[in-house]
């Protein structure tokens, strides 16, 4: 939210901006605010730098948590106020183009220049159809009939009517997919992929109805391949389809909307294009190409205040879980760093556990590397997220947490008690489902300390890489053989594993 507070003020001229100073002059804490944001050079900053320049003559006698909280107050209004002074003087500049000609046209037809409205709105339908602009053409249709109309022109008024007629046939259809597109999404999301299946199905068939609007086709493979991409449930395979009928429809078409026609459609496709197909490289095991596609749709929100404000928990945590894999764990480290300040902005503070828990997991792959220096909050938080998920009973996410907890106590040099965790029930039935049941061994090893056990267990482990399996078992299986050689140095060097030595 910062981020976008100093876009929309960067985005006042002088006069706007002193216009907005006057509107808080009973406000001296706005005025800082305001004078700060005018000061300030870069592109983003961390709310701590502007509590420390607004509440300077407070931080002795308050506390920071309480200056913080009345940061967030003082920005949500400021921001009110500089985005209804943007908005007043940009709303129809903001529209998509089309949408932009139609208010021109409906201007000319105010101002009675019928004949030159009829030129327009005619040009406009074309150029809606070539798109397959289907929101706009209904009303394009009824304004080109009103202005024959009063022109007194009926000769082409059947052919007008009928092609009416056929864009509301259009639209609805339309609106279809769009309905059948989120009902999907709900069911892919709340049962699994097979359960969007149905829906997708009949995104389909519309398509075939319409063959010759290649936005309907558009619409029903970007559905399939979105969904596909955050659920296990569709195959690799069809996926790969669904993605080379995208790229072969968009490189025809490439003005062409999905299944929103907003300001910035064609970013806003792009983004969520790419937020796809990093899953699907990650899938298919190209871990660099998935990293680049999480950093090109990043950059596309970030440089775009439309989309920027449209950011969400997945969205950091999509970016967070590709820079893991491909091992940018500093990078992961900020991504997480700014979820938990996004969750404290939007008052989400419950969401906090699980943040944390992604924090942990960052700091075990990237051990020995110290990123994170306070592992003790790590388990606190992880405590408490344990207590939240007993309640609701989870058990797979429930396992989850109970593993990297066991994991956090190992990396402590806590071996009894990593061992105690992992045998939690719904711990060692989830390693072991997923073929990750060395855990326990490794967890084990140091209690040994013999060197047979540690050969042992790294000839399994390079038995089962060796086997083909998904990147997410690789990556826990390569971190596992990881520790053992670690164990094997300081066993040979008779150290203790301890990162708090």
């Amino acid at each position: 939210m910062n981020k976008q507070l100093l876009v929309h003020y960067n985005k006042l001229s002088t006069k706007e901006r002193k216009s907005v100073l006057v509107k808080f002059d009973e406000s001296p804490k706005a005025k800082r605010l305001l004078s700060f944001l005018e000061s300030y050079e870069g592109t983003n900053f961390k709310s701590r730098e502007a509590v420390k320049d607004i509440y300077i003559d407070d931080l002795v006698t308050t506390k920071f948590e309480k200056l913080q909280n009345r940061y967030f107050k003082l920005r949500k209004k400021v921001l009110a106020e500089l985005s209804t002074e943007q908005k007043n003087i940009s709303q129809i500049a903001e529209l998509p183009d089309e949408e932009r000609q139609l208010h021109y046209c409906l201007e000319l037809i105010r101002n009675n220049e019928h004949s030159i409205a009829v030129k327009e709105l005619q040009t406009l339908i074309n150029k809606c159809l070539y798109k397959n602009i289907f929101e706009l053409l209904p009303d394009l249709y009824f304004q080109l009939e009103y202005c024959f109309q009063v022109l007194n022109q009926h000769d082409e008024s059947q052919k007008i009517f009928e092609d009416h007629h056929k864009a509301i046939e259009l639209e609805k259809n339309f609106r279809s997919q769009q309905l059948l597109s989120k009902q999907a999404y709900h069911f892919c999301v709340t049962k699994g992929f097979k359960n969007a299946r149905s829906y997708l199905y009949k995104m389909k068939e519309i398509s075939h109805q319409n063959k010759d609007y290649p936005r309907f086709s558009l619409n029903y493979h970007f559905a399939s391949f979105s969904l596909g991409m955050i659920s296990w449930g569709n195959k690799l395979h069809a996926s790969s389809r669904h993605y080379n009928h995208i790229k072969k429809i968009r490189g025809e078409n490439p003005e062409m909307p999905i299944l929103n026609y907003d300001s910035g459609y064609l970013f806003t496709s792009e983004y969520y294009l790419l937020i796809s197909q990093a899953s699907y490289e990650y899938f298919k095991g190209d871990i660099e190409k998935s990293y680049e596609c999480i950093k090109r749709s990043w950059e596309i929100l970030s440089n775009n205040p439309n989309l920027s404000i449209k950011k969400s928990e997945n969205h950091y945590r999509n970016k967070m879980h590709i820079e893991v894999a491909a091992e940018k764990f500093e990078e992961a480290i900020k991504t997480c760093e700014e979820l938990l300040e996004y969750q404290r902005e939007q008052g989400i503070f419950e969401n906090q556990l699980l943040a944390y828990a992604e924090l942990a997991q960052i700091y075990i792959h990237a051990w020995p590397k110290k990123l994170y220096d306070n592992p003790d909050l790590l388990l606190e938080n992880i405590d408490k997220y344990i207590f939240k998920l007993k309640r609701k009973d989870p058990q797979r996410l429930l396992g989850e947490i109970y593993a990297l907890k066991a994991s956090l106590l190992f990396l402590k040099g806590e071996y009894e008690d990593a061992v105690s965790t992992y045998k939690v029930k719904s711990c060692a039935t989830l390693c072991s489902s997923l073929g990750l049941e060395l855990y326990e061994d490794l967890f084990k090893l140091p209690l040994d300390k013999t060197q047979d056990k540690i050969n042992t267990l790294r000839t399994k482990i390079q038995k089962k890489l060796f086997k083909q399996q998904t990147h997410k078992i690789e990556g826990e299986l390569k971190w596992i053989l990881r520790m053992v050689y670690f164990l094997n140095r300081i066993q040979k060097n008779q150290f203790h594993l301890n990162l708090n030595v």
